[in-house]
Parts: C-alpha cells; sequence; structure tokens
C-alpha cells in the first residue's frame, strides 16, 4: 500500500541550479516534477512512523503507517497530518499539494499482495 503525496514545484525555494534542471525537466516532459513527494506505506517489517529516505532520489521521504502482516485483511483507518509529516520528512514548510497517487506495489520485496482502498479525505484543522 503506498499513497503518494506530491508537492508543487516552487522555483523561490531551489537554487539556480536546479531551477536549470527543473526547466530542463519542464522542456523534456511538458511539465514541472514535483518538488518533493510523501510516500505512505505499509511497511514490511520498519517500525510505524519511521520517516525513511527514498533509495532514487532526496526529493522522496516514505512514512511508515502500517508494518508486518498482524492488521493484514483487515480494514485499517489511517489519519495522518500531512503537514507535519511533511516538516518532520524535509525540515522545511511544504508548497501546494500537486497530486495524490495510490497503489499497491511489492517489487522491492519480491511479494504479492492486495489492497482495497476507502474514501481519502483531506481536511484542514
Amino acid at each position: 500500500m503506498v499513497i503518494y503525496i506530491s508537492f508543487a514545484y516552487d522555483p523561490s525555494l531551489v537554487s539556480f541550479v536546479e531551477r536549470i534542471k527543473y526547466t530542463t525537466a519542464k522542456f523534456l516532459y511538458g511539465e514541472y516534477p514535483p518538488s518533493a513527494v510523501l510516500n505512505y506505506i505499509w511497511g514490511n517489517k520498519v517500525p510505524i512512523n519511521t520517516i525513511i529516505p527514498s533509495p532514487y532520489t532526496n526529493r522522496s521521504m516514505m512514512v511508515v503507517v502500517q508494518s508486518g502482516n498482524h492488521r493484514a485483511r483487515h480494514w485499517v483507518k489511517e489519519e495522518r497530518n500531512v503537514l507535519l509529516d511533511f516538516r518532520e520528512a524535509f525540515k522545511a514548510e511544504p508548497p501546494m499539494i500537486s497530486s495524490v497517487a495510490i497503489m499497491t506495489d511489492t517489487d522491492n520485496t519480491n511479494e504479492s499482495a492486495t489492497a482495497w482502498y476507502g474514501d481519502i479525505v483531506f481536511r484542514r484543522e
């Protein structure tokens, strides 16, 4: 289970070199890539609330919201404070959210998984 929350690129928050990289990416792909991504994951063995850097990019951090299989085959309700999670993961204030993606993925563990998703709600507190 992974819920990705992408944050919009803001040129005022990056260096000149980073702006060139983002401009090149937009030229090649038609849009700017996100400036940062929080990945909410159900880990296999990592403790809940652990924040793990992505092995692929320093712009992505993984937040473990469940771990192990003791809650498998049960509906699990999660509530997260995305603002606080971003601040903890990136030690900065977040830009605007640009997208949300949901997927079930086991490519790093070579296992299989089935997941069901219910309502996903964002609210201001």
